[in-house]
């Protein structure tokens, strides 16, 4: 990951109109990453953001099914479904 100084170094030789290649070859990075900063507008982009989709299970739940069912992962999966609404993928418990 690039730090924010160099981010804001990259983003200003940009909008001084030096050329990427040479922005790139006088800072170390990579042409790619120098023309990513510039789409950025030279900011850290929100991609380290959690996820919003992300399904959070308690352990106490998946503690007391695991109880119930034997230990048998497929049963807890179904329960997980059924009993509590909760749609995870079946290697979510593997």
């Amino acid at each position: 990951m690039i730090d924010p100084q160099k981010r804001s170094a990259i983003y200003y030789l940009h909008t001084q109109g030096m050329p990427i290649r040479q922005i790139a070859k006088n800072l170390r990075v990579d042409r790619k990453t120098v023309h990513k900063i510039i789409l950025q507008n030279g900011e850290i982009s929100s991609g380290d953001a959690k996820r919003s989709d992300k399904i959070v299970l308690d352990n106490e739940l998946v503690a007391s099914l695991h109880g119930q069912c034997g230990g048998y992962a497929k049963r807890i999966h179904e329960k997980l479904e059924e009993e509590h609404g909760k749609k995870i993928g079946y290697s979510t418990l593997t």
